[in-house]
């Protein structure tokens, strides 16, 4: 007995791919609507139009138990506007990134807080600094920035200048 070897078993999908039920579901669901990718981190990142975005919220958090949002922020990819949204488990260390790109011209996705009221504060400080509008959200008001601001661009945004020329809130030396 002592001599006997110990056969390597084949890893199962889940450990080699803890994503791959949730990856199956999505394309088969969602189809050409959604685009999934593993980021070199291990989380999955799923691509997904605002059109779309509230079905696959409902879909992660319903049928895959991805139940609260860790971040939901927005991006200036320089060619337009991303709103990203991290998704959690609370039985699991897998994290879900959904990116939605919108246009500069019409910075707007739906408010996923019908689905997770944890949004709430996140997509408030995201249209505050980003200009993303969350279409639906409970009370889309600014959060950090004081109420005059709208005349300026956001300021994490690219094209934004603290110190540009005449602006009231510009920085004298």
């Amino acid at each position: 007995m002592a001599d006997e070897k110990k056969i390597a078993r084949p890893a199962s999908d889940e450990a080699a791919d803890p994503f791959s039920e949730v990856r199956r579901g999505l394309q088969q669901r969602f189809g050409e609507d959604v685009a999934v990718t593993l980021a070199p981190g291990g989380d999955l990142v799923v691509t997904v139009g605002r059109e779309r975005l509230l079905a696959v919220c409902r879909y992660l958090k319903e049928e895959q138990g991805f139940d609260y949002p860790i971040l939901v922020t927005g991006v200036d990819r320089g060619d337009g506007l991303e709103s990203v949204i991290h998704l959690g488990q609370m039985t699991s260390p897998r994290v879900i990134v959904l990116k939605t790109p919108v246009s500069y011209d019409d910075p707007q996705v739906p408010s996923v807080t019908s689905i997770w009221a944890g949004a709430d504060w996140h997509e408030r400080e995201s249209y505050d600094l980003m200009g993303i509008r969350y279409e639906g959200h409970p009370d889309l008001r600014r959060i950090l920035l004081p109420e005059e601001w709208d005349e300026y661009p956001h300021p994490l945004r690219k094209e934004f200048k603290l110190d540009s020329p005449g602006g009231k809130f510009s920085i004298t030396e």
